[in-house]
């Protein structure tokens, strides 16, 4: 008896150890399509290096890779020969994976999807993921197409200026490499967002609906699209919109003496730039990191005086309030 078990488990180690790396050698991969979506698992590839997936009429052989939660082992997996699979898949991570409602159809597309408690659904039929292989209930056998799945290279994209007083923006976008499709969201989950084609400069609505007398951080949601799938990482960029004019105080005016300099201090949004005209002169000033201002006009003629101060904040919005002083004879 302890032979048996000695040498049963031998056997087990030898598939533990050999792993997906046995399966590569079961057929060669072309390349077209090899990427499904799960809603737990993202992408899951059917045609890596090392996968080895194979389809005869009666099986589905060799492995496909995630991410996330490593390979799947495919050999479970039945075909009836009209295309109808059955049977499970197993996962160490993702556990065992029913693919009852699946088939291949015509075009060698699988079509349907998987279920799974941990591994959710794999979504075969996706507008943007496909598995495709060489098999249909007339060819007799075949294997995964690699395709190009989710895009890979270098997406960027910029917001310039990062201070804006517009809910308009302008996009600059990135894509190496160029692909024809993207997508762009103010939300991360790009919910009830089209693909449209790919731009690299896109006007932008950070407010849809409207945003009226706000000061608050927007950000912006891209992603890329090719014939298989898109970019399983989402960029972003980061904006400020703030259209509220700066509001301007001034402290209390009293009566200035005749021959004392006229001093008028108060406060407005920090860093403000600062204009005023009196008295057919004008004056410049910015406001500190506290928004407190100063202006001091000198010595002047006794009479009434109206002083016009403009504010113009750092997102280029504009405010002007006008105030009256006396220079007593």
């Amino acid at each position: 008896m302890r032979k048996v078990l000695i040498k049963i488990a031998f056997f087990l180690g030898l598939i533990l150890i050999a792993g997906p790396v046995l399966a590569s050698g079961t057929g060669l991969v072309d390349s077209t399509y090899k990427y499904a979506w799960s809603d737990k698992m993202g992408w899951i590839n059917f045609g890596c290096s090392n996968c080895g997936v194979a389809v005869s009429g009666s099986a589905v052989t060799g492995y496909a890779w995630s991410e996330n939660y490593g390979w799947i082992n495919l050999t479970g997996v039945s075909n009836d020969g009209a295309g109808v699979l059955s049977g499970y898949a197993w996962g160490e991570d993702c556990g065992w994976i029913d693919f009852s409602g699946v088939s291949i159809n015509g075009s060698g597309n699988l079509v349907g999807a998987t279920t799974g408690d941990a591994a959710g659904i794999i979504n075969f039929s996706c507008d943007n993921c496909t598995v495709k292989v060489d098999w249909n209930a007339s060819s007799g056998g075949g294997v995964v197409s690699t395709g190009s799945g989710p895009p890979s290279g270098s997406y960027s994209v910029f917001i310039h200026p990062s201070l804006v007083n517009s809910s308009i923006v302008t996009l600059s976008i990135s894509a190496n490499p160029a692909l024809p499709l993207m997508a762009i969201s103010n939300t991360p989950d790009f919910e009830g967002v089209v693909q449209e084609p790919f731009s690299i400069k896109r006007n932008w609505d950070l407010c849809p609906s409207g945003c009226k007398d706000t000061t608050k951080a927007f950000t912006v949601y891209v992603k890329f699209y090719n014939s298989s799938g898109y970019s399983p990482e989402v960029i972003s960029a980061q904006v400020v919109l703030d259209n509220k004019a700066p509001e301007i105080a001034v402290s209390r005016i009293k009566p200035f003496k005749d021959g004392e300099p006229v001093v008028i201090s108060g406060s407005t949004e920090a860093y403000s730039d600062l204009t005023f005209s009196y008295y057919g002169r004008y004056g410049l000033s910015q406001a500190g990191d506290n928004g407190e201002w100063k202006a001091n006009l000198g010595v002047l003629p006794p009479g009434d005086y109206e002083l016009v101060i403009t504010a113009t904040d750092l997102a280029k919005n504009s405010a002007t309030s006008t105030v009256f002083f006396t220079v007593l004879a």
